[in-house]
């Protein structure tokens, strides 16, 4: 079975039988959010646009590779005045749709997994799982039925530091590990900082060198060996 709700991303659905849990990926359209985020300067947004592009195709990637219901929900589709409404209709619609249980992500994480979905899907009979940033935000948040028809999602004070605060105030949480998000330029710098040797983000890298104004990125101790192997391409889109 087939649903489209974004435009040109096919949302597999597996066995309803084999699962009461589903993926949501609710985020941007990659336009927006190069234009909203604009890492790379008002000058580049074709790049900004690229790189937003390949940070939801990345997460689509690795939520299709659990196994697991997705849902793909970008600003094209959302509905709601504000976040708190929009993020709250999304959750409503995968409900709708017959499960119990579901896992919410963005598409600015480029280090979450697909192990990382499937371990908040473990743990979500334990109570509210969320993943962590570091600007006092979540990544992930994965919610039941029970949790979220009690929870007061609409007053959570979303895209603020608080967030995870007032989260942990709603129901028992269980933590995931705390990951970086991209949000800025210098968000960026702290990335490829933190990176000593090439990874599962070679594209990311290979595109910021490329794409990026080299002074204000940090030298990079493996920039030699991405050059000389020309990692260009995206992660696989989904099937």
């Amino acid at each position: 079975m087939l649903l489209y709700i974004y435009s040109h991303i096919a949302i597999v659905f597996v066995d309803r039988s084999c699962t009461d849990t589903a993926i949501l990926v609710f985020a941007r359209h990659p336009e927006d959010e190069a234009r909203h985020k604009n890492w790379l300067g008002a000058r580049r947004h074709r790049a900004n646009t690229t790189l937003a592009s390949r940070l939801f195709r990345s997460i689509c990637s690795e939520a299709h590779a659990t196994g697991l219901p997705v849902f793909v929900i970008d600003s094209t589709r959302q509905q709601g005045q504000s976040f708190g409404e929009r993020f709250h209709h999304a959750i409503t619609t995968v409900f709708a749709a017959g499960f119990d249980k579901v896992i919410t992500v963005g598409s600015d994480c480029p280090f979450l997994r697909s192990h990382h979905l499937l371990q908040a899907a473990s743990r979500l009979d334990e109570g509210l799982v969320l993943g962590p940033d570091h600007r006092g935000g979540v990544y992930l948040m994965a919610i039941d039925r029970k949790t979220f028809d009690e929870a007061d999602l609409l007053n959570i004070h979303w895209q603020t530091p608080v967030v995870l605060k007032e989260l942990m105030q709603l129901a028992t949480v269980n933590l995931l590990t705390r990951l970086h998000d991209l949000h800025s330029l210098q968000d960026i710098q702290r990335l490829l900082a933190r990176i000593r040797k090439p990874s599962g983000l070679q594209w990311l890298l290979s595109f910021l060198i490329q794409a990026s104004d080299q002074k204000n990125l940090p030298e990079l101790p493996h920039t030699r060996y991405m050059n000389r192997v020309h990692i260009r391409r995206g992660p696989p889109v989904l099937a």
